[in-house]
């Protein structure tokens, strides 16, 4: 650790807002075709627990919302992060679908509507095929 000499680092948290990434970084290297193992491998080579942030709440999706650089520059939550990550751990939020550590669920989008989990669009699920992780 580079900071060793400095503070100490207890634990390293990293986020993404991506169920789909959660969902390959818990399979670890079992997830399915060589191209994404080979992903998983190199981001679960830096260590940390990955954890999952809420959309609106990512400050890397900042500049991809069509924000000016002013904008920006007045974020608090470009500079300081989203709020509850200065609450205690256990205050954090967890993914809506995955709070006992059930798999994570694909989400979708049908008719240009929002975004859905897959559960919810499929309206014949007889004749739907299914995937178990």
């Amino acid at each position: 650790m580079e900071y060793s000499g400095v503070f100490k680092i207890d634990d390293e948290f990293l986020w993404t807002d991506s169920s789909v990434a959660l969902s390959w970084i818990s399979q670890g290297l079992r997830v399915g075709g060589v191209f994404v193992a080979n992903r998983v491998e190199e981001i679960t080579a830096v260590g940390g627990v990955w954890l999952w942030v809420p959309t609106d709440e990512n400050p890397v999706d900042l500049p991809t919302r069509s924000m000016t650089v002013a904008q920006l520059s007045d974020s608090k939550i470009w500079w300081s992060g989203p709020e509850w990550l200065k609450r205690p751990e256990a205050e954090w939020p967890k993914h809506p679908k995955n709070d006992t550590d059930a798999a994570l669920l694909m989400m979708a989008v049908a008719d240009n509507q929002e975004p859905k989990y897959v559960e919810e669009i499929v309206t014949h699920p007889e004749r739907a095929s299914t995937f178990a992780l």
